[in-house]
């Protein structure tokens, strides 16, 4: 299956950034389920997910409430399956003030699909969501983060399906390229402009790292996220992105936030590969061998 062809139409130097004095708060959740992930056989395959423990109603039902309760709108990025599924649910958000975006129709990587099927995809979600909330959809948040780079084909794509901004772009490694702009930018297409907002990213443990997301609400001390967040808004043109998702716990104050998803049992490609064996690493190799040149000494001793 071919990706994307890349657009070299435009470089990163003809980017204009985008400014904000201070940058305002923005919060961005992932509307889908705890098995709509990417990269594995059994899970991330659609013809399975009738199979597992469905948890979006109850979770998204609180995470609803705890908005209205604290007075604060958010981007639900939606999937497309979710969409179909709990139709209830994104016209429950969309009439409570919170934007509707789209993350796909079945949480597919955008560079596994063709230009076509691509453009199928944008177009189909943009259709069903619009229905759905009653409102223009804007923006786009591809799955695993799988816009790689500012060339990537998929703005164009956007452009031309009626988007107006992404927010799938980052310099976290192996997500995206280091030299990704990590502040926010509109992106010149032949079909039109795309605005890009990236998530948070800073340096931690000799790495670029996401401050912005689930992972640092799970990994990090919220202080320590907080400090780097007040930093970015601050620093110019500063990052607009914070990520949550819709049915994963988080733990900002390490309490979680949302009821915890189901346990995941290893599926038949992980369990798979962990029957394998697997071959020692340098370090080890080097451990063998001196364990077995003292042993060879102590005989002779």
């Amino acid at each position: 299956m071919s990706a994307p062809s890349r657009s070299s139409a435009e470089s990163p130097e003809a980017f204009e950034p985008l400014r904000f004095d201070p940058a305002p708060l923005a919060l961005t959740i992932d509307f889908e389920e705890w098995f709509c992930i990417c990269g594995d056989e059994h899970y991330s395959d659609p013809r399975n997910w009738d199979r597992f423990e469905e948890t979006m109603e109850r979770s998204a039902d609180e995470l609803l409430e705890r908005l209205a309760a604290a007075g604060v709108r958010a981007t639900f990025f939606v999937l497309g399956w979710i969409a179909r599924r709990y139709p209830s649910l994104v016209r429950r958000a969309a009439a409570e003030g919170h934007e509707i975006a789209f993350h796909g129709m079945t949480h597919r990587r955008c560079d596994e699909m063709t230009p076509d099927e691509l453009r199928r995809d944008l177009r189909e979600g943009k259709a069903l969501l619009e229905d759905l909330a009653g409102a223009a959809v804007a923006g786009f948040r591809a799955p695993e983060w799988s816009v790689r780079s500012p060339e990537d084909a998929v703005f164009p794509a956007l452009a031309e399906c009626g988007y107006r901004y992404d927010a799938s772009l980052t310099s976290i490694p192996i997500l995206g390229r280091p030299g990704n702009p990590p502040r926010a930018f509109v992106a010149p297409t032949p079909a039109g402009r795309i605005a890009e907002f990236p998530p948070l990213t800073g340096r931690g443990w000799g790495q670029t790292v996401n401050f912005g997301g689930g992972w640092a609400f799970r990994r990090l001390p919220w202080r320590r996220d907080q400090g780097r967040f007040r930093k970015s808004r601050l620093s110019p043109p500063p990052p607009m992105q914070r990520r949550a998702r819709a049915v994963r716990p988080h733990r900002p104050h390490r309490q979680p936030l949302l009821p915890a998803k189901p346990a995941r049992r290893a599926s038949p490609q992980t369990a798979r590969r962990r029957l394998r064996p697997r071959a020692p690493s340098q370090t080890q190799t080097r451990r063998q061998a001196r364990c077995r040149a003292r042993a060879r000494m102590q005989k002779h001793m």
